[in-house]
């Protein structure tokens, strides 16, 4: 979980100053470090050499400036709202489909399997399948056999990116 730590910053007289992060050693790999400054709404990720300038006028130098920066600690996050793989990427065939079908999965960075859940209307497994990730992706023969016709989605994981397509059983 983050964390959050408030500062209590207190200045000699009103203008301009600078705080900066001269290193950041001892933190951990994969936390990142944050200064977040409530007056201005601006938040700066810190790294070794990151400066941050503010002003303060002489009312505010007059005590400690409380709940105005806030340092805080988060696991580094990917920044982007796309998954690894997109549907258009993936392909499932024939669909509607009768007792079998295929799933074409690509390559996907740093994943080396990809599981395959078929789920039905309600959101209950129905069946799952695994299959191996190569550089060339994954072929995955899905067997449906058994299963009454209908609409189903079928959920796709593999390492971190998830994706779900529809697949019509007649």
């Amino acid at each position: 979980a983050a964390t959050r730590i408030a500062l209590a910053v207190g200045v000699p007289a009103a203008g301009a100053y600078t705080l900066s992060a001269a290193a950041l050693t001892n933190l951990p790999t994969g936390l990142d470090a944050y200064l977040s400054d409530a007056a201005t709404g601006q938040t700066l990720k810190l790294a070794s050499g990151t400066a941050y300038s503010f002003s303060v006028t002489a009312a505010e130098a007059q005590a400690l400036l409380l709940g105005r920066f806030t340092l805080s600690f988060s696991n580094s996050a990917v920044l982007a709202t796309a998954t690894g793989v997109s549907a258009e990427q993936v392909s499932v065939y024939p669909n509607p489909a009768s007792g079998r079908f295929t799933v074409s999965v690509p390559a996907i960075a740093g994943a080396r399997t990809v599981e395959a859940t078929l789920l039905n209307s309600l959101g209950q497994v129905v069946r799952r399948q695994s299959a191996s990730l190569s550089a060339g992706g994954a072929h995955v023969e899905f067997g449906a056999e058994g299963l009454a016709a209908g609409v189903y989605a079928l959920r796709l994981q593999a390492g971190a990116s998830t994706l779900t397509k529809r697949v019509v059983l007649r």
